[in-house]
């Protein structure tokens, strides 16, 4: 009897460990992962790449902070941040027509910034069509 009571107590630890491997390996692939697969956009706004985003009649919208964008951004692009909201928005109000596609990026990558000041445009503006550049500034100077 005493034999299989250490087997169970046994196996439940290498049981445990494998467990916590792949909880760990899952996560880590996770963060791999693109923007666009890890999370899901808030409602009404959708991607778009460097390559469908030539249109002329696009109203760009840098969402890094204000130093980043005065460094260099898109040519035509506005500053619209979270911490000067109401004022950068009033910017945007004044350029934004109906009919005009919106395209908010930021850093790529693990930067939020785009997803978090295009549904604070989305819910000030529901009308609008917002989307947000895959890959953000990084994928349009690779372009």
């Amino acid at each position: 009897m005493p034999e299989k009571k250490v087997f169970r107590e046994n196996f439940w630890i290498p049981l445990l460990i494998l467990t916590g491997l792949v909880l760990i390996c899952a996560r880590i692939e996770c963060e791999l992962l693109p923007v666009s697969v890890q999370e899901d956009l808030p409602r009404g706004l959708s991607w778009i790449t460097v390559s469908e985003a030539r249109a002329s009649d696009i109203l760009w919208v840098d969402a890094r902070p204000a130093e980043a964008y005065k460094r260099s951004h898109i040519p035509g692009a506005i500053n619209v941040t979270l911490r000067d909201y109401d004022n950068s928005f009033r910017r945007f109000a004044d350029l934004w027509r109906p009919n005009r596609r919106v395209v908010v990026y930021c850093d790529g990558g693990d930067c939020r910034l785009s997803a978090e000041v295009a549904g604070k445009l989305k819910r000030s503006v529901p009308e609008s069509r917002i989307e947000i550049l895959k890959g953000g500034y990084p994928a349009w100077l690779e372009r």
